[in-house]
C-alpha cells in the first residue's frame, strides 16, 4: 500500500526481506527487543493529506510493520501494511477508514496478502468495534472498516496527534484470537534510521485544516 514502482519496488522488496531477517535474528538474543516486536515494529510510515480537485478531503497515515505472531503463525514474524484515513466524504460527518493486509512469513514481498475478517482500533482495554458503520464492502466484495467518531476512535486520533502512536487489532479467522499491532508514525523509514518527530503535529495540523480540531483538544 505504500507505493513503489519499477526498480524502486524491487529495491523495496529486497530491503523488506533483509529487514525481516534482521529483526528475527536480533530478537533471538534480546528478550526486551522480542517483547517490543510482539506488539509491532514499525518499518515505514507517513502522514499524507488527501486532496480532491484541490480541496482537502482527508488525512491519511500509511504504515508497514512486522510482529511476532503466536496467534496465526506459531510465533514467526508476519508483515502488515495498511492505512488509517480520516475522511470527510462529500461534506458528510467525518469517519475513519482503517485498511490492513497481512502477509504470512513465507509470502513473497509482492504477494497480495490477506485482509482480516476483524479489524479495529484499540485504546487500552477498549476497542471501537461498536463504532463501526453498518457492514460495507469494497468494489471487490471485501469488507470495509469505516468507523464513526465514537469515544475510542476519537481517543485514537488524540493519541496520534500527541504521541504519533496508535494500536490496532485484527483476526484472520472467524472466532480467531485478536492480534495487536502498535504503529509508531514517527518512524519514517527504519532501514535508514530516518524518523519524523513532526508526524504528530503534521497529523494534528491536517485535522485542523479539515475543521476537526475539536476532536484532538
Amino acid at each position: 500500500m505504500l507505493e513503489a514502482t519499477g526498480a524502486g519496488a524491487r529495491s523495496e522488496a529486497l530491503v523488506t526481506r533483509y529487514l525481516l531477517a534482521v529483526v528475527a535474528a536480533l530478537s533471538v538474543g534480546a528478550c526486551g527487543f522480542a517483547a517490543r516486536a510482539d506488539e509491532g515494529l514499525t518499518l515505514r510510515s507517513g502522514i499524507v493529506p488527501m486532496n480532491e480537485q484541490g480541496r482537502l478531503t482527508g488525512c491519511q497515515a500509511p504504515f508497514e510493520a512486522v510482529r511476532s505472531d503466536p496467534e496465526y503463525s506459531g510465533g514467526r514474524r508476519m508483515r502488515v501494511e495498511g492505512k488509517l484515513s480520516v475522511i470527510t466524504p462529500g461534506g458528510k460527518a467525518a469517519g475513519v477508514l482503517l485498511q490492513l493486509v497481512v502477509h504470512a512469513p513465507d509470502d513473497a514481498a509482492d504477494a497480495d496478502g490477506v485482509t482480516p475478517i476483524v479489524l479495529m482500533l484499540k485504546d487500552g482495554e477498549r476497542d471501537n468495534s461498536a463504532e463501526r458503520y453498518p457492514q460495507q464492502t469494497d468494489e471487490d466484495g471485501g469488507p470495509l472498516y469505516v468507523y464513526g467518531m465514537g469515544p475510542v476512535t476519537e481517543a485514537t486520533l488524540r493519541q496520534i496527534a500527541s504521541e504519533g502512536r496508535f494500536t490496532l487489532a485484527y483476526a484472520l479467522k472467524d472466532g480467531g484470537p485478536l492480534a495487536a499491532v502498535t504503529i509508531d508514525l514517527t518512524m519514517k523509514r527504519r532501514v535508514t534510521g530516518e524518523r519524523d518527530p513532526g508526524a504528530p503535529q503534521a497529523f494534528a495540523d491536517c485535522l485542523r485544516r479539515l475543521r476537526l480540531g475539536d476532536l484532538i483538544r
